[in-house]
């Protein structure tokens, strides 16, 4: 699998490989030969010049009487006749200059030829590979252009290199975004239900005093109260949610023993516990780090945690654990309860997830019931750089683990 980077470094070795290739190549065939012609022409040049100079020292006439033929002269006699006239007399230093200045033009002409050979060869091997470099790129817009009508077709891989990498990336980012779309339009759903329950209450009991239909009693009073409570419960949920999820909730962190805080929340929820004949206490590993927290909001997720285990748990114990693991304190809330289907395991920290009502205390309409207690539980959780995970048995019961970082020794 190579990568887009490798790929462009492969095309200039290329290019330059090919390009050196031509003008060793087309070097070793064509100076040798021009180089030949140079020297060829050069002694040929030179012993005219010789054999002219020779002849007229020693009065050397021609037989020819057209002066088509000119003598050749060995040892001071004629020994024959060279087709053709005598070179006209120069110096051996002229002849050589002039016939250089051929060669050496030769030369760089052949180079020029080169040059344009492989800039021609450059361009055209840089025209094949930008269009197959660049052909994902206008794949990749056309699909962004699709995920923008909100087309949830995924595209086919259809092999495993760099390109491949972008064409996962982008089916991630449709699968999300569809996802996304999904939970806001049925998030708006849940949000619409939750707050319908409690204003229909609310408008049929008002609408009945309005027309006298109803008299006042405290009984009343107290109903409608608690609806307006549960609305404001409800609102005050949403909006800390929203908060904790962009980065927004201000968090006012503190020193403190994770063994008092869960002795803290038991404590809230001890005269509860005994009323439903549920065993409610506290267990803590010895010389455990003090943990960094916002004491409210770390109070608020197992205030919620312990209000679920409660609901869910008829008979049986609920165990607040504290012990250390690596680099975290964990904090656990164990119950012996109905437990949680595993079909459900996974979305029970998703907003407005409701698991079956029709176990446990169903009917009490405690903290969490608007379906965004554990939302906002893992939400504040995060927040303060830890971790919440679940564990459930149905039938025998659920913990859910909360892991916060220790404060540091400074």
């Amino acid at each position: 699998m190579y990568s887009l980077t490798k790929k462009l470094i492969l095309t200039l070795l290329t290019i330059g490989g090919v390009g050196a290739l031509f003008v060793v190549l087309l070097s070793n065939i064509q100076t040798p030969i021009r180089f030949d012609q140079f020297l060829f022409e050069l002694n040929s040049n030179k012993m005219a010049h010789q054999l002219s100079n020779y002849s007229v020292t020693n009065r050397i006439i021609a037989i020819d009487q057209a002066n088509t033929l000119t003598p050749t002269i060995v040892i001071g006699r004629p020994t024959g006749l060279m087709n053709g006239p005598i070179a006209p007399e120069r110096p051996p230093e002229e002849i050589t200059s002039v016939d250089k200045n051929g060669f050496m033009h030769d030369v760089a002409t052949i180079s020029f030829i080169i040059v344009g050979i492989v800039t021609l060869c450059a361009v055209l091997l840089d025209m094949l590979w930008a269009q197959r470099l660049t052909e994902p790129t206008h794949m990749i817009t056309k699909e962004l252009e699709r995920v923008a009508t909100k087309d949830s077709r995924q595209i086919e891989i259809r092999s495993q290199d760099t390109n491949s990498q972008f064409v996962q990336s982008l089916n991630k980012i449709r699968y999300d975004l569809n996802t996304s779309n999904q939970h806001r339009i049925q998030m708006t759903a849940d949000i619409a239900h939750d707050l319908r329950n409690p204003l229909s209450i609310l408008m049929g009991y008002l609408e009945g005093l309005k027309d006298e239909e109803l008299t006042g009693t405290p009984q009343l009073f107290n109903v409608l109260y608690g609806e307006a409570k549960l609305l404001s419960s409800l609102i005050y949920e949403l909006r800390t949610l929203s908060m904790a999820e962009t980065g927004k909730l201000a968090l006012k962190k503190e020193l403190i023993a994770p063994k008092s805080l869960l002795e803290r929340c038991s404590l809230a929820y001890a005269i509860k516990a005994q009323q439903h004949g549920i065993e409610l206490y506290v267990e803590a590993t010895n010389g455990l780090p003090e943990i960094e927290i916002d004491l409210q909001r770390m109070i608020q997720v197992l205030n919620n945690l312990i209000a679920n285990a409660l609901r869910h748990t008829i008979e049986g114990k609920i165990v607040l654990w504290a012990h250390q693991d690596e680099n975290y304190v964990c904090l656990q809330v164990s119950d012996t309860g109905t437990g949680i289907a595993s079909k459900d395991l996974p979305y029970i920290f998703d907003r407005f997830y409701h698991v079956d009502n029709g176990r446990g205390r169903s009917n009490e309409c405690e903290i969490g019931s608007s379906g965004l207690g554990l939302a906002i539980a893992k939400a504040i959780v995060l927040a303060h750089g830890g971790k919440i995970s679940a564990k459930s048995d149905l039938n025998h019961g659920t913990t859910i683990t909360i892991a916060l970082p220790y404060a540091q020794k400074k």
